[in-house]
């Protein structure tokens, strides 16, 4: 069977370029800063829940990572320590991640309320469907606020898991997502379900890249709140 092999090359987008004090906001929320504690500020993705319903907070894998790896249980902090004015809230605690997807979950804390209501547009992500070719998508990111792009291609990229590939939309000419965005959920701009989580970028033709929700929930066991 012929095919077409198409090399992806990624870039993850962290540390962030600049900080963005800003005192803790809950409930905790898709785009809000959040890293480590000793780390600098990257995005909350979603809110899911196992089937005992514990809570946990997505977000890229290498927001975890960032200068080390955790160990189970250690502490993720918002506003991201980059990002902090006054005072930061721990808001839940590492648990696991998936390398080649590039996302890990942290179990929220006891008493820490949390949803999937965007920060930004304040729309309510709803549990996550397929990403569909030109399809129009928007994210609330912590560096890069609210925007849209359009998915260019869906595909699997060498040893990576599955991903999208998100163009800007039409002729605009600025940043979709930066430093700081990693972890943001994309949504379905027209049906707010849940389609990706932001990873990265691809440098070669600047496209945001993101892993599908679907892959990451299934994955973790994990359903959407």
């Amino acid at each position: 069977m012929r095919t077409d092999v198409v090399q992806g090359n990624f870039v993850t987008n962290a540390p962030p370029t600049a900080p963005r004090p800003q005192p803790p906001s809950l409930p905790l929320r898709p785009g809000a800063s959040v890293a480590r504690s000793n780390g600098s500020a990257a995005s909350v993705g979603g809110i899911a829940q196992d089937a005992a319903g514990v809570r946990y907070m997505l977000t890229a894998e290498h927001v975890f990572i960032e200068k080390e790896n955790l160990a189970a249980g250690s502490p993720m902090v918002h506003p991201g320590p980059l990002d902090i004015l006054t005072q930061a809230v721990v808001v839940a605690r590492y648990h696991r991640k998936h390398k080649t997807m590039d996302a890990g979950i942290a179990k929220i804390d006891a008493g820490v309320a949390s949803n999937n209501n965007a920060l930004l547009s304040n729309v309510t992500i709803l549990p996550p469907t397929a990403a569909l070719a030109a399809g129009t998508l928007e994210k609330s990111g912590r560096t890069t606020d609210i925007t849209q792009g359009v998915v260019r291609m869906i595909g699997q990229f060498g040893l990576s898991a599955p991903v999208i590939f998100i163009k800007p939309p039409g002729n605009f000419t600025g940043t979709i997502a930066d430093h700081g965005d990693s972890g943001a959920i994309w949504y379905d701009a027209d049906t707010f379900e849940a389609v990706g989580l932001h990873r990265g970028s691809d440098p070669t033709s600047g496209d945001a890249v993101a892993t599908p929700v679907g892959n990451i929930l299934s994955h973790f066991k994990l359903t959407w709140v």
